[in-house]
């Protein structure tokens, strides 16, 4: 974990802990982020991130929010702000609190979600999403809004490179021809 930033201060006499000032940017194993202001401990290999923070994987995943706490040791990030917002290649999901798990590649959000892809929005009182098998698991309250039906159920896991709902209770699908 070495930082990139307009200033740094250390925070005690062995600079193990340091505060980082203005387009702060980490790199740590593959991954950037980069945040306002930031407080680093060597020692225990974390980082507590402020303002416009940002998390870039790749090309391909991007999570957004307002603070961050990031475990260097086992590659775990806490993202939290008014809106957090993870993006990938397809899907948009954003909420308000989202833990990421950068060794399974799965985000977990236990606030409200809400997920965009292509014509759908999807809302749940709680999910993960394992960014690469595309793989999704909804609980509480699950409503996909789709130009063509509209569908209510407590459990739902999605497939979305196969677009594929697999139902886990009692469902219904609303549409202009009626209600299964």
């Amino acid at each position: 974990l070495l930082p990139g930033a307009d200033s740094l201060v250390g925070l005690n006499t062995d600079f193990s802990l340091i505060q980082v000032f203005g387009n702060v940017s980490f790199r740590h194993r593959g991954s950037i982020l980069k945040c306002r202001i930031a407080i680093q401990n060597s020692i225990a290999n974390t980082i507590e991130a402020y303002g416009n923070v940002k998390i870039i994987q790749g090309d391909t995943l991007t999570i957004t929010g307002d603070t961050l706490y990031y475990d260097g040791n086992t590659r775990y990030a806490k993202i939290y702000g008014k809106q957090v917002v993870l993006r990938d290649k397809k899907i948009v999901l954003e909420t308000r609190q989202m833990n990421y798990d950068m060794n399974s590649s799965d985000a977990y959000y236990s606030t409200r979600g809400k997920i965009t892809q292509d014509s759908s929005i999807l809302r749940s009182n709680k999910g993960n999403y394992n960014t690469k098998t595309k793989l999704f698991n909804y609980v509480g309250d699950v409503e996909i809004m789709h130009p063509k039906y509209v569908l209510c159920t407590e459990k739902l896991d999605y497939d979305s490179n196969n677009h594929l709902a697999t139902f886990i209770t009692q469902t219904s699908i609303t549409s202009t021809d009626g209600v299964i």
